[in-house]
């Protein structure tokens, strides 16, 4: 499983990037491979946060930072 930025990852507070940024997952076989696009619903693509006491420390792809439901989320430990 992985994701695609356009850009580079930087900090911020506030979700960046765009429509070309995209999750995958690479299957065994081709038939098992995806590309999963953004959804439309808003602009939430990457989140890239680190050292805030009341946000999310990580990397986001895709989601909602109200929620903290994410496509891909990695702690800023690297712990799930």
């Amino acid at each position: 499983f992985g994701a695609f930025c356009p850009e580079p990852l930087h900090l911020s507070p506030k979700f960046f990037g765009d429509f070309s940024s995209f999750l995958f997952r690479i299957g065994a076989s081709s038939d098992s491979s995806r590309v999963f696009r953004a959804s439309g619903d808003n602009s939430n693509f990457v989140y890239c946060n680190a050292h805030k006491e009341m946000l999310p420390n990580g990397i986001a792809f895709g989601g909602n930072l109200d929620s903290r439901f994410f496509g891909l989320w990695l702690h800023d430990s690297l712990e799930t």
